[in-house]
């Protein structure tokens, strides 16, 4: 069975988009692509760093930097944890805000502000995925999340390590 996992994973990386230089300093990462749009009308993209963790693709050298710290035992946690390494920014934005990866990216004792905005209705799959598998070791935390209601508000206050601001919808916002 690991050997199947190990062929998949190359073949994976074979058919996968590859970036080949170190990501560049940025004040703002975008993890996940989703919301690049929206995010655009606010600030100057000449300042954000996207992380894309949802298409076929990576960076080489991200990875070489993964696969040197951490061996066979990498996975897409420490890759992209190296990733925001690399990128150093002030503030760590995802509009997919139902990703328990993306609270464990933020280095504990970091200035970095890390930022959720809700994009969806919730049901209670990403808060029961986070109580069980929360340990000494993995934690989940976010300075803010920007959600739709109070009540989705106290949801995310009681599950992670967060300040929640009840905005509405971004995009609905807008109109």
């Amino acid at each position: 069975m690991k050997s199947d996992r190990i062929i998949k994973a190359i073949s994976r990386v074979w058919r996968a988009k590859k970036a080949w230089l170190r990501p560049k300093k940025a004040k703002v990462l975008l993890v996940y692509r989703d919301g690049a749009d929206l995010l655009r009308e606010y600030l100057d993209f000449k300042c954000v760093e996207i992380l894309d963790l949802e298409d076929d693709s990576f960076n080489v050298y991200v990875l070489m930097r993964t696969l040197m710290k951490h061996g066979l035992r990498s996975d897409l946690t420490s890759y992209a944890q190296s990733y925001v390494a690399l990128v150093a920014p002030d503030f760590l934005i995802t509009f997919i805000d139902n990703s328990p990866l993306f609270y464990r990216l933020k280095p504990s004792g970091s200035s970095m502000v890390s930022v959720a905005i809700q994009n969806g209705l919730r049901d209670d799959e990403l808060f029961r995925h986070c109580d069980s598998t929360r340990t000494p070791q993995v934690s989940y935390t976010a300075d803010y999340v920007l959600c739709f209601g109070g009540a989705i508000s106290e949801k995310y206050k009681n599950c992670f390590n967060t300040q929640t601001l009840a905005i509405g919808s971004i995009k609905n916002n807008k109109f």
